[in-house]
């Protein structure tokens, strides 16, 4: 009995695991016209699509891009080899490719479930695509709110050995940001230290000031501090206070500390305050 049990749940396992690939396969299929669809309209001369959808037309890889990209997804069993890149260019040719696939995946299923999929069969391949392509998921699940899914994939991501760029942290740091758990965005941005060192950058500050002032309470002092710890930084390291303290970086110290506050700093590091207003 015990046996007949084991048979049955491993044929249910096997039978689930089908029907989860025929559902993959069917979205696959279901985007792929979509695409086909649309690139028909574009070739007519219907910009109106995009237009429609507020949205710029992506750049059509070109005909090296597609090579590049047909060698990067080649299955197993299929004619051809998979691509040992034996340049940089050659990777990041077929890195951008990759991305450019993925984005298009990301357009009729933007939840990232069917691109992570995809991302995990690529790195069952021996294909692992590079950074860019990464980031363009995390950016998905970070977008939906799914920042758990999000870290499990930087987490597969570090496992597959590509490593993470200063964009990384900034993906994985915006949706903690716009809940205010600013102790996350520190612990996340104190690995960013570690992996690349020096100051924040402009990009990464601005979040943290976000996190800050969307804390709750807001953390006014320490965004003050993490102000202060830039702009002296930049100072030391002769970095344009203009490249440090941006019309974001501004706008978001306005929002944790306070117009008049902002203006003080501002004045303190000679940086034009009227970054701080929109």
């Amino acid at each position: 009995m015990s046996r007949q049990s084991s048979s049955q749940d491993a044929e249910d396992a096997a039978e689930e695991g089908r029907s989860r690939m025929e559902q993959i396969q069917a979205a696959m299929r279901s985007g792929e016209a979509k695409a086909a669809a649309r690139a028909a309209r574009e070739a007519a001369g219907e910009a109106e699509v995009y237009a429609e959808e507020g949205r710029q037309p992506q750049p059509r890889l070109t005909a090296e891009q597609e090579e590049a990209l047909s060698r990067l997804l080649v299955q197993p069993g299929d004619d051809g080899e998979s691509l040992a890149p034996g340049t940089d260019i050659e990777f990041e040719l077929a890195d951008r490719a990759a991305e450019y696939r993925i984005k298009r995946t990301l357009e009729f299923c933007p939840d990232g479930d069917l691109a992570r999929g995809i991302i995990r069969e690529m790195c069952l391949n021996g294909t692992v695509p590079g950074v860019r392509t990464w980031n363009a998921v995390i950016e998905a699940l970070g977008e939906q709110g799914a920042l758990d899914d999000a870290l499990g994939l930087f987490s597969e991501m570090q496992t597959a050995g590509v490593a993470a760029n200063a964009v990384t942290y900034d993906l994985l740091a915006s949706p903690a940001m716009r809940r205010g758990e600013f102790r996350f965005v520190e612990k996340l941005y104190a690995a960013k230290a570690n992996d690349f060192g020096g100051g924040l950058g402009a990009a990464s500050l601005a979040i943290l000031l976000n996190a800050y002032a969307n804390g709750r309470p807001p953390q006014a002092e320490l965004a003050e501090a993490a102000f202060i710890n830039e702009m002296d930084y930049s100072k030391a390291e002769g970095i344009p206070v203009e490249s440090a303290a941006t019309s974001e970086v501004l706008q978001a110290l306005r929002r944790a500390v306070g117009l008049n506050q902002t203006c003080e700093l501002c004045w303190e590091f000679g940086v034009n305050p009227a970054g701080a207003f929109p």
